[in-house]
């Protein structure tokens, strides 16, 4: 469990700039190099671009969903407008997956040409024999780059998790720690029957989260050295740290947001 911890919590600031390193790099060597494709991984129809990349943000919401609604019970003490609040960071992100993917869909389909045939449009070049030729950004690399990103932030409540614990068993003492001492007992001991009840599913979703998160690190590398040009790689790599940076660093700290991950009841972290 450390080193998951270590891995997923790395800092996200260093983990962005590891990102837009990679995308960089990877494909100028993909540019370059004559890498060999007869790998399982570089498929298309391998099952982890099938099941895992292609239906990545159904398993975001699957797996990250339950863990975000599971934890914020525990240090909002089942405050349900705070979970709601809590929760509507994944419902934000889910907008932005979408508008961003259908604005991705239309710029392939008005910025392209039919090379075998005079169709105008995509479905009638590809069903002709044609191949439709467009700036066709990476779709990958910003589902992959940008769930990555979100992983990150949420799973950073689980980072002191033990904590919450021991700051809520301090409570009774002669001199308690200021991050409770605003709760009543009653509070308190309701939220420690809390952690101990849900602390065992949200370790395993947090386990899963981590598995996830290292397999689509894994089908990012496979995507920048085998798929796109440098620019659609570089588009959605920007697209996706963009929509991160503003919604985690500047639109939720501010108090008419959904709020960071962690703002509850109790300041564990």
């Amino acid at each position: 469990m450390h080193l998951l911890k270590k891995y997923v919590l790395f800092p996200i600031e260093k983990k962005v700039l590891i990102f837009s390193l990679w995308v960089l790099v990877a494909s100028f060597a993909a540019d370059f190099a004559n890498l060999p494709r007869h790998y399982y991984f570089v498929r298309k129809d391998n099952i982890f671009n099938v099941f895992f990349v292609k239906w990545g943000w159904a398993w975001l919401l699957v797996f990250l969903g339950p863990f975000i609604w599971y934890s914020a019970q525990v240090y909002t003490i089942n405050n349900r407008s705070m979970m709601n609040r809590h929760c509507s960071r994944l419902a934000v992100a889910t907008v932005i997956w979408y508008l961003c993917v259908a604005v991705f869909v239309r710029v392939q389909r008005y910025t392209g040409f039919c090379t075998k045939t005079s169709h105008e449009s995509l479905e009638m070049c590809v069903s002709s024999g044609g191949r439709w030729v467009s700036f066709d950004i990476s779709g990958h690399c910003f589902l992959l780059i940008y769930s990555c990103l979100l992983i990150s932030e949420e799973l950073v409540v689980f980072r002191r998790w033990d904590n919450l614990r021991k700051l809520l068993e301090q409570a009774s003492d002669a001199s308690p720690p200021p991050q409770v001492t605003h709760l009543s007992m009653e509070s308190v001991e309701y939220c420690l029957m809390l952690h101990r009840e849900l602390t065992p599913r949200i370790r395993a979703l947090f386990i899963c989260s981590c598995l996830l998160n290292l397999l689509w690190e894994f089908m990012l590398v496979v995507t920048t050295l085998y798929y796109h040009s440098f620019a659609q790689k570089f588009v959605g790599a920007a697209i996706a740290i963009g929509c991160w940076f503003f919604t985690y660093r500047v639109w939720y700290p501010l108090p008419c947001s959904p709020g960071l991950p962690g703002f509850g009841a109790v300041n564990y972290q």
